[in-house]
């Protein structure tokens, strides 16, 4: 469980810088300031893989983060009866959420409430790193808009 707990103190870390980011742009921002605070928050998270991915028809934003060795330790997990309820992993989903909200208040702050946004968690092992900076895979854990759940590697 190092990988899990190791996530989750980073999701925790990630929520602490994402205000700092927010506070050092000028208002309002427009959809690459957005970009570049989210990457410059993700590069001081530790997670060793990121991304972030603007849609800019849609409006939405969505952010990728990949921990090496995540997947095989949740699927070690399942193997033993772990689920969704699992309680590391329900405290990874509730930082998630308060990564999530975090985020969607530095949208606020810089008065960009239009844009949408999506949180991921990466599949670490599906992951190809075409230039080190894409990241492509079906992601374990995924908050979507309107901070709903819809993808959760332990509750299938």
């Amino acid at each position: 469980m190092k990988k899990l707990f190791c996530a989750l103190c980073l999701l925790l870390t990630l929520s602490l810088c994402i205000p700092v980011f927010a506070e050092s742009t000028v208002i309002p921002a427009d959809d690459d300031d957005l970009v570049r605070m989210l990457e410059e928050a993700l590069e001081e998270s530790g997670y060793d893989y990121s991304c972030v991915t603007l849609n800019r028809d849609n409006k939405i934003i969505v952010v990728d983060i990949a921990m090496d060795g995540l997947t095989a330790e949740l699927l070690a997990l399942k193997e033993l009866g772990a689920d969704e309820t699992f309680e590391p992993w329900a405290e990874m989903k509730e930082a998630m959420l308060t990564v999530y909200d975090g985020i969607r208040d530095m949208f606020s702050t810089v008065h960009r409430d239009d844009m949408r946004l999506i949180l991921q968690v990466a599949n670490d092992d599906a992951c190809i790193r075409e230039d080190y900076s894409t990241i492509r895979y079906s992601p374990l854990l995924s908050i979507g808009i309107y901070r709903m759940v819809s993808i959760d590697v332990m509750a299938e």
